[in-house]
């Protein structure tokens, strides 16, 4: 056992900002009596002069809080201190706050039995979060454990409080546990502590009472005995992960990643207290760094509607584990529709696709016919726009484009009918946020051409062709019949008579 091994409490704010720090030596015998009475100065300043701060937890869950938030409250509480200050040029509402914090001092010498809760109770748990292998950096010590402990009230508290930590230890030699008495260490404000300094292999408990500015706010809660990590431990990750989908009106589609709370187990491996989520969809990817303050979980905000995602939670080492490498898991997920969290007519909901059918009526006149979104109502009004694909020259058109009120299903548009034509055929319904509800085809007009208008220049090409067919014709004919008559005409019987004399 190490007898010069110290523990430091800090405190964490949702902001991650270290508000204190307080170092305690193992067996030193501080006054709890003096502790509570300073606890209850600092309740009655900040109910004097403090405002309560709505704060949220990484999970989204608000708790309130009653931190320092003026100068004011601060010097408060350097009256409850008893402060040496310098006066000179302080401001006299200053001095005025810290003859309060002074007097709310004295006032507390003749508190009654500390441990009378007057049937009030404040804490409802008290666990060790998680644990790190980490340095303490200003205790010249070797590599130590932190931990997170995490104060949990009944929801029905919203009062200003304050928190008087203490905490034992405990190893276990010979068959015996060797057990130190309680160490009254710190006055803290949050409901998230950080501890340090915690030996790697030793036993740990801790105890919390909580005070307002009336006195004792219920009986002290204790933590279960927790052992501390070995100074080897790499990263760890929650043995099971989920992501649960939701909205919210100030932050959107949400979705909530989270795991089961630490087992409350002497030796229990206990999860990393730093994470890292790296979020991204087909379009947009960002990450976030968080420490556990207050519940297991991490809550992504303002997602898009509809939207496949996929998130890579990491477990991170600690600063002077630089060569160890993160954990990580990854999940995935499907945001819900805008319809499935907003009324229908909603116009957050972006208009949903529309139906498209072309119709060919007579005389080259085209019918286009739409089918408004379900949520019809959040429609201002409609488009209509048909563009040529065809390049060649005989098709080339400008495009038609006009619009139409909220209420039309169809227009009635005319094409050109003299050569067949590839087109494009596209209905855009807008909203009042200019978000666009879009259905397009794409369609050949005309379809037959053969009833379509003659073509002067066509018909001669083929009169002149059939001319030209005649006369071949006629040539051919007026051949083989002159061929034929030769061949059937009889030459006249010509002998030659020789006389001989």
């Amino acid at each position: 056992m190490r007898e010069e091994m110290l523990l430091k409490f800090i405190c964490l704010s949702v902001a991650h900002i270290a508000l204190s720090s307080f170092t305690v030596v193992p067996y030193a015998r501080v006054d709890l009596q003096h502790y509570l009475q300073l606890a209850i100065c600092q309740a009655k300043c900040t109910s004097e002069f403090g405002t309560i701060i709505s704060m949220k937890y990484n999970d989204g869950k608000s708790f309130d809080s009653g931190a320092n938030t003026n100068e004011d409250l601060q010097f408060c509480v350097y009256g409850c201190e008893l402060k040496t200050i310098e006066w000179a040029e302080t401001n006299i509402s200053l001095r005025n706050a810290y003859d309060k914090g002074v007097h709310f001092l004295i006032d507390n010498d003749t508190l009654p039995n500390v441990m009378e809760s007057n049937g009030r109770q404040a804490v409802k748990s008290l666990r060790v979060g998680c644990m790190d292998v980490g340095y303490s950096i200003n205790d010249g010590y070797e590599d130590s454990v932190e931990g997170i402990l995490l104060i949990e009230l009944f929801s029905e508290v919203r009062v200003p409080l304050r928190y008087v930590l203490q905490w034992k230890q405990r190893t276990f030699a010979l068959g015996f546990y060797d057990e130190s008495p309680w160490i009254t260490s710190s006055v803290e404000v949050e409901q998230a502590v950080a501890v340090q300094g915690m030996i790697p292999g030793v036993q740990y408990c801790f105890m919390v009472t909580a005070v307002d500015a009336d006195g004792i706010f219920g009986i002290p809660v204790v933590s279960d005995w927790v052992e501390a990590l070995d100074v080897d431990a790499s990263p760890r990750l929650p043995s099971s992960v989920e992501i649960r989908t939701g909205f919210d009106e100030r932050s959107g589609v949400t979705a909530l990643i989270s795991w089961p709370p630490q087992a409350n187990r002497q030796t229990a491996p206990f999860t990393s207290c730093h994470f890292r989520v790296l979020t991204a969809n087909n379009t947009h990817r960002f990450s976030s760094s968080f420490t556990i303050n207050g519940n297991d979980g991490f809550l992504l905000t303002h997602l898009q509607y509809s939207t496949l995602y996929t998130v890579q939670l990491s477990a991170l080492p600690s600063r002077n584990m630089q060569n160890t490498s993160e954990v990580r898991t990854t999940l995935q997920f499907v945001t819900p529709l805008c319809t499935q969290v907003n009324v229908p007519e909603s116009i957050e909901c972006a208009p949903e696709p529309m139906e498209l059918w072309v119709r060919d009526l007579s005389d080259g006149k085209v019918a286009v016919r739409w089918t408004p979104p379900n949520d019809k109502q959040i429609i201002t009004y409609y488009e209509v726009l048909i563009y040529s694909l065809d390049k060649r020259q005989h098709c080339s058109m400008k495009p038609l484009a006009f619009t139409a009120n909220n209420r039309s299903t169809f227009a009635i548009v005319m094409l050109p009918t003299e050569y067949k034509c590839k087109y494009l055929f596209r209905v855009i319904g807008y909203d009042p946020n200019r978000r666009q509800a879009i259905a397009q085809l794409r369609r050949t007009y005309p379809p037959n051409i053969a009833h379509n208008a003659f073509n002067p220049f066509l018909i001669l090409i083929s009169l002149v062709s059939l001319c030209l067919v005649i006369i071949v014709i006629r040539i051919c004919y007026h051949k083989a019949v002159a061929t034929t008559t030769v061949k059937d005409m009889k030459l006249p019987d010509r002998r030659i008579v020789v006389y001989y004399v």
